[in-house]
């Protein structure tokens, strides 16, 4: 594959993780004011379950490369391999990061899962950053498709 192909399908992957992590974000925090919106709830739980299917597919990854594997992972999208390395080291060295290196992508996805108040609204902190992240990655994967005009 060319890495023009590559990056555009990390784009569009890093596009479909934005957007589900814009409706769930949205949902809770709508529902963390008190309003209830029964018309996306449907919408809302689609998108916890694709970006739980994501985080632990991304979670296995990431392990990977906090044991300190630096080759490329076999049967991964490079771009997916270079997202993980990123991920493990943006967490290490940045303070924009503060709840997604205080806790593991498991506990993610468990805060996901609850109906806590208090793991709703630390859910959507880590939701947060994590947009923060892919938008830097998508970033790359855009200046690789169109070039730098």
């Amino acid at each position: 594959m060319s890495t023009n192909w590559l990056a555009a399908v990390s784009f569009q992957q890093g596009q479909d993780i934005l957007h589900a992590i814009n409706i769930l974000s949205i949902h809770r925090k709508l529902r963390l004011r008190g309003i209830t919106d029964e018309e996306r709830n449907e919408k809302a739980n689609e998108a916890k379950d694709y970006l739980t299917n994501f985080l632990r597919s991304f979670g296995s990854l990431v392990r990977e490369v906090q044991k300190g594997k630096q080759h490329p992972v076999t049967g991964v999208n490079p771009r997916m391999n270079r997202l993980a390395h990123e991920f493990v080291s943006s967490i290490r060295k940045t303070k924009h990061f503060r709840q997604l290196s205080s806790i593991s992508i498991q506990e993610i996805i468990s805060l996901m899962d609850s109906e806590n108040e208090e793991d709703q609204r630390l859910s959507i902190k880590c939701l947060s950053e994590l947009r923060l992240l892919i938008e830097q990655h998508m970033y790359t994967d855009a200046n690789q498709i169109l070039g730098k005009f």
